[in-house]
């Protein structure tokens, strides 16, 4: 009998959990069941003095992510639940709310959907600056002030060249009466 060895417990490696230690554990799993991430640190049992560098460490490692999608999966299977069922249930409510004449129980309502659908979240604006008005830019910001006078100058007899032609085209005869009445007298 000493010959015999057990046979070897096979571990599955592909399951988000097992590549997480017991604390990561803990803080996925407090995570998603909707704690905020400070909360789910300090009951992980992260010390309060480091649970900043911890969370964003938390936050951005790919497996406690992996690990907390799954368990939110694993939660919505086990209840029955889904996004369009929540959504649904909401819009019940606010129904209900609305047949009872309660504006601020609707607007809780609809305030939950928003969120849901995450229209609270912040808008992300994207400026692109073309390599060529980098480089007008560049020009302007070593032109002196005189220089710079100049183009203004010229530029605002252009602009004034062009209003006047539009405005001819449209026959208006006192087009070129009004403008020279804001040029300053040389």
């Amino acid at each position: 009998m000493q010959g015999r060895s057990k046979p070897a417990m096979r571990v599955d490696t592909t399951h988000p959990l097992h590549a997480l230690d017991e604390r990561e554990k803990q803080y996925a799993m407090f995570l998603s069941e909707g704690k905020s991430t400070r909360m789910a640190s300090a009951l992980a049992g992260y010390s309060p003095n480091q649970n900043g560098r911890t969370r964003t460490r938390l936050q951005n490692d790919p497996r406690v992510i992996k690990a907390v999608e799954f368990l939110r999966a694993r939660s919505e299977k086990l209840i029955l639940a889904s996004r369009e069922k929540v959504l649904k249930g909401f819009l019940e409510a606010i129904e209900q709310a609305k047949l009872m004449s309660e504006p601020m129980t609707q607007i809780a309502g609809w305030r939950e959907i928003g969120k849901m659908c995450g229209y609270y979240a912040p808008e992300v604006k994207e400026i692109n600056i073309n390599v060529g008005a980098k480089r007008v830019i560049g020009q302007l910001e070593v032109m002196s002030d005189r220089e710079l006078l100049e183009l203004i100058e010229k530029d605002s007899e252009v602009i004034e060249a062009e209003a006047v032609e539009v405005l001819s085209a449209k026959h208006e005869p006192e087009a070129e009466e009004v403008l020279s009445a804001d040029r300053p007298s040389p």
